[in-house]
């Protein structure tokens, strides 16, 4: 999510294209496994609000891409605000969100690194409880 953050800050910048556009080129470029971001184009072509259309998408495929509930509700937060303000306004809206993801990516990370010992330490002692068990 960070590289789409930044891919998508960069774009903003640098062509000041529209939303739809900017998803779109996303989506079939180097995002593709982001399903809703197909999802989100897609409704802003139909005639949708960029952050309407977001919304809807996130609600559809969010669980597709191995976001939990708090990842979601963030991304929907990053969507209500895409296409409301000037170029200035979405990359300080894409720096805010890119913080908010670096801090789920280390409480992620973390999480995944002390449950793992614990889940070694569980092994190893069911294991030897087995093993005396079975002695």
């Amino acid at each position: 999510m960070l590289r789409f953050i930044s891919f998508l800050k960069t774009q903003i910048r640098y062509t000041a294209a529209p939303i739809g556009e900017l998803l779109e080129m996303a989506s079939n470029g180097d995002f593709p496994k982001l399903l809703f971001l197909k999802e989100a184009t897609a409704g802003i072509k139909s005639g949708k609000m960029p952050n309407v259309s977001w919304c809807d998408a996130i609600k559809k495929h969010g669980g597709d891409c191995s976001f939990n509930d708090a990842d979601r509700e963030i991304l929907r937060k990053f969507g209500l605000g895409l296409g409301n303000s000037d170029v200035e306004g979405q990359l300080m809206h894409c720096d805010i969100f890119s913080r908010l993801f670096e801090d789920r990516l280390k409480a992620a990370r973390s999480a995944v690194q002390s449950k793992g010992r614990l889940y070694v330490t569980l092994g190893i002692t069911g294991g030897l409880g087995a093993a005396l068990l079975l002695y």
